[in-house]
């Protein structure tokens, strides 16, 4: 995952929490289903430029968020129910916090599996690392629904619940989901062997595709597609190259049709040399 890509997520996630804040300020009785929208379709903006399989990041993170804030709101009801009839002493703001995330933490296990469950349909893997991050990401989005609505109406300027807790509450969440994405979303490294990197619609690209194919030596080449799937332009340019068709072989790299067409001739003797 690039850094380019980190950022926009960050500003993706610090947008969606002002705008969450914002709306929460205006209209404290929100229907369940708005932070889904708000955040899945600002997540969903940045992480179709790494996967278009993506897309479905939204649909799914607005039908699953209300569900894991029935979840949360379940737990957080129940250790209310729980204090009334054993008073203890009115704790602090953060302590109140974290004991409200920590009591909510069901709800955040639930999205995160599910948008981890988005990630491996998408062809990615070490996904459980998203659900940690979702559940401690959700300490710096708690505070959203309370704070903004303190003493008995709106207060938007109010340090306790206004624009500064939304930006660092949604820069909290986006630090904590990006160090979770740069590990789920990592460009294969170069292994020895063959490596094809192609692009979908490129002619040049498809006949190449098919010499290998009609050659019978597709077992040989692992093919990465720089169009659908942009960590393997990274990896293409890592190692030095700049266009497709380009071949890998563990050490060099050729690029080219004609070239990459002479290489696979030369792997294609190799493997009759060595029958």
């Amino acid at each position: 995952m690039s850094r380019r890509a980190v950022a926009v997520w960050i500003v993706a996630n610090v947008a969606g929490a002002a705008a969450l804040g914002l709306l929460a300020c205006v209209e404290p009785s929100f229907p369940p289903i708005l932070p889904g929208l708000v955040f899945g379709a600002a997540q969903t903006i940045p992480l179709v430029g790494l996967r278009r399989a993506l897309v479905a990041w939204f649909p799914v993170t607005a039908v699953v968020t209300p569900a894991a804030i029935f979840v949360s709101a379940v737990f957080v009801a129940r250790s209310v129910t729980i204090s009334l009839d054993t008073p203890s002493p009115e704790p602090g703001a953060f302590r109140a916090t974290v004991d409200t995330w920590l009591l909510s933490l069901p709800g955040w296990v639930v999205l995160g599996a599910a948008q981890a469950m988005t990630l491996r349909a998408a062809g990615l893997r070490h996904v459980w690392w998203w659900v940690v991050a979702v559940a401690v990401g959700g300490l710096g989005l708690v505070p959203l629904g309370a704070a903004t609505v303190a003493r008995g109406g709106c207060q938007p300027l109010a340090a306790a619940g206004g624009p500064a807790v939304w930006l660092v509450g949604g820069a909290w969440y986006a630090a904590a989901t990006s160090y979770a994405l740069r590990r789920i979303v990592r460009p294969r490294s170069p292994r020895p062997g063959y490596l094809l990197f192609h692009a979908i619609g490129s002619v040049p690209d498809a006949r190449v595709r098919r010499e290998i194919a009609a050659r019978g030596i597709k077992p040989l080449i692992d093919f990465r597609n720089v169009v659908q799937y942009p960590e393997e332009r990274e990896a293409l340019h890592r190692l030095g190259g700049t266009s497709t068709p380009a071949l890998w072989d563990g050490e060099r790299l050729v690029e080219g049709e004609d070239a990459v067409l002479l290489a696979l001739g030369a792997i294609i003797a190799r493997q009759e040399g060595g029958a």
